[in-house]
């Protein structure tokens, strides 16, 4: 819509966030100023604590394994100038329109969670440059849309992690890492049984399942997982 709408720009924005009210300018200006601009950030924060960062750039390793450089520590230890990043949140981005009718908008084979990382790889295969903007802040609730350890949430994050490393890593790479993941999977779900949380196991598996069988997009029990009450 906003694309058809002639907009400069689109901003994702979580729904469970709280914005400062100078956020946005200072974002726009690096993107009209610097050169070869894929998406920008803010500072992300958490809401009940608003001085602890949760996102403040990130970046990859050879694994697609994703490191947030600054999760947890102080805002007051972040520099104060624009850096170069390996990936961006979903929580917020900016990005100009013409980057994203280039690179191709959100792959909705992911439908949640890892399309972030997923179009921050696109980006960056296009040489855009993702950049980090300090003086631009938000307040992120965390999790408040599916809960933190919610069976939906982890059946997206098991599925989608392994999606991205299909769609990224090279044949043997896939191999290694898939058999990591499955011989972790056995310590894991022997955990979360023992905690009583029988449904993680459950959904677990269910992701790993539809993997193999190459089912991708919105699961097919989202719906009625999602009106299981919370444990």
């Amino acid at each position: 819509f906003a694309s058809r709408a002639e907009a400069d720009y689109l901003l994702i924005l979580n729904n469970d966030t709280v914005c400062e009210s100078s956020f946005l300018e200072p974002l726009v200006k690096v993107a009209q100023s610097e050169n070869n601009v894929g998406m920008i950030s803010g500072l992300i924060c958490y809401t009940e604590d608003a001085n602890t960062i949760q996102w403040g750039g990130g970046s990859f390793n050879r694994w697609l394994t994703s490191r947030n450089t600054l999760a947890g520590k102080s805002v007051s230890i972040c520099p104060s100038k624009i850096s170069e990043v390996g990936f961006l949140i979903g929580c917020m981005m900016l990005i100009p329109v013409n980057v994203w009718k280039d690179v191709g908008g959100f792959d909705e084979q992911f439908f949640l969670w890892s399309e972030d990382l997923d179009l921050s790889i696109r980006t960056k295969k296009k040489c855009y440059r993702l950049l980090l903007v300090p003086t631009s802040k938000i307040f992120h609730k965390v999790s408040k849309s599916l809960g933190r350890h919610s069976p939906l949430a982890y059946y997206y994050h098991t599925r989608n992690d392994l999606l991205l490393r299909k769609k990224y890593l090279g044949r043997l790479n896939r191999i290694i890492y898939l058999l990591y993941f499955l011989c972790s999977r056995i310590a894991r779900y022997g955990y979360f049984a023992f905690k009583g949380r029988f449904d993680l196991v459950y959904v677990g598996l269910c992701a790993i399942y539809d993997y193999f069988l190459g089912h991708t997009g919105m699961w097919s029990q989202h719906a009625r997982i999602s009106k299981t009450p919370l444990r």
